[in-house]
């Protein structure tokens, strides 16, 4: 899971859809703020940052979490104005 707090997106990574490689990608972009959950076993190109005891609320962030969990942690005026995204295969 991603949550870039500088490009206002976030990407919630779902079972088996290629999330691993988006969020390989997309780390380059990251700001300083912004959150990447770990990704186990490590995969070369991403680094896990921000993602413990976040800027909000004294809570672990983790890969795979739902949307609404995700909402819940950033409440509803930041996670309603970033851009949610996720992959989903058929």
């Amino acid at each position: 899971m991603i949550i870039s707090h500088q490009h206002k997106f976030i990407f919630i990574k779902t079972q088996k859809t290629a999330g691993t490689s988006i969020e390989v990608d997309l780390n380059p972009v990251l700001g300083k703020h912004d959150v990447a959950t770990p990704i186990i076993p490590p995969v070369y190109g991403h680094v896990a940052k921000n993602y413990k005891y976040g800027l909000f609320k004294l809570r672990n962030l983790y890969n795979h979490m739902k949307a609404i969990d995700v909402r819940k942690y950033l409440g509803e005026k930041i996670y309603n104005s970033y851009h949610t995204f996720c992959v989903e295969r058929e």
